[in-house]
This record gives C-alpha cells, structure tokens and sequence, in this order.
C-alpha cells in the first residue's frame, strides 16, 4: 500500500466522470443530485471547496489514474512519503 493525499476541488468538477471511472473506491456521484463527483470519507480543511483524504490506498494506481484523467485537473495526489506530486502530471 502507498500513503497518498488526495485532493479534490469540487468547484472545478464538471461531471465529466473520469474519476469515478478511474477509481470507484474514492469516488461517487455527489448527494446533491447533481452530475458532479464527491471525494467518499474526505474532509474540508481550509477551503470550502477542497475536500482532502489522506491514507493508505490499496489501489495507488487507482487515484493516480483519476487525477490524470480529470479533463479540469481537479484533482491532485500527492504521495506523503516521498512527496512527490503523482498528479496532475
């Protein structure tokens, strides 16, 4: 398991789906009704808009893919051991 940040701005989410496409396990359909996308088990820390979850992932190449695949680069993975930014490439 790798230890990854993963940040998402749902203010820059327009549905596209790519992330829920790319990683099921951290991404839904918001509750709102709407089409855009909710970060599952993330908090809000500063920014209203930014939702953070941090931790082990059993799929790393899961958050990576939706982060590259986000046509709006609304989400950022970060991985916490090494610091290195895994996307937006």
């Amino acid at each position: 398991m790798t230890n990854f940040r993963i940040e998402f701005d749902k203010s820059k989410c327009i549905g596209a789906g790519q992330c829920r496409l790319s990683d099921p396990i951290d991404f839904v359909y918001a509750s709102d009704g709407s089409d855009k996308t909710e970060l599952i088990d993330s908090a809000n820390i500063e920014d209203p808009n930014i939702y953070v979850k941090e931790g082990d992932h059993p799929q790393p190449h899961m958050p990576v893919n939706a982060g590259i695949h986000c046509p709006v680069k609304a989400i950022r993975i970060v991985n916490l051991e090494t610091g290195e930014v895994k996307a937006p490439r």
